[in-house]
């Protein structure tokens, strides 16, 4: 007989300015088994308010938002005591956006489409994730 644990699911914050995006990738990756939604965020400023309570293991956010982009957040992210993985989600050409980053943050990026997601966030959960 099998006594592992079952596996814990992925705790999810979805951020994107634009509210159908959201609430889209809420509706999708909401029901998915081995992923819970833990919220959903408008902004960077939002997301960063959320993760201070919140456990989270990924983050999947927009690369361009106003005010703080997702390169400006991914450093705020990375600055918290136990840090999520963060998944950068846009549809604009990636690598100009991401060339000015120092490359230890690169790695932390995984550059997908909407219909990669679940399969970029399962990567960096069990890539990170105890």
């Amino acid at each position: 007989m099998d006594k592992r644990q079952p596996k814990a699911p992925i705790r999810l914050l979805i951020v994107d300015d634009h509210p159908v995006v959201r609430a889209g990738l809420s509706s999708m990756l909401g029901k998915q088994a081995g992923l819970k939604l833990v919220g959903s965020a408008a902004s960077a400023e939002e997301a960063l308010a959320v993760l201070e309570h919140t456990p989270t293991d990924v983050v999947l956010m927009d690369l361009r938002m106003p005010k703080m982009s997702g390169i400006d957040a991914l450093h705020a992210i990375r600055r918290l005591g136990s840090p999520p993985r963060v998944v950068i989600l846009s549809s604009f050409e990636f690598e100009e956006e991401i060339e000015p980053v120092n490359p230890e943050v690169i790695r932390e990026l995984a550059a997908t489409a909407a219909r990669d997601a679940r399969v970029a966030i399962e990567q960096l959960a069990a890539d990170g994730i105890a």
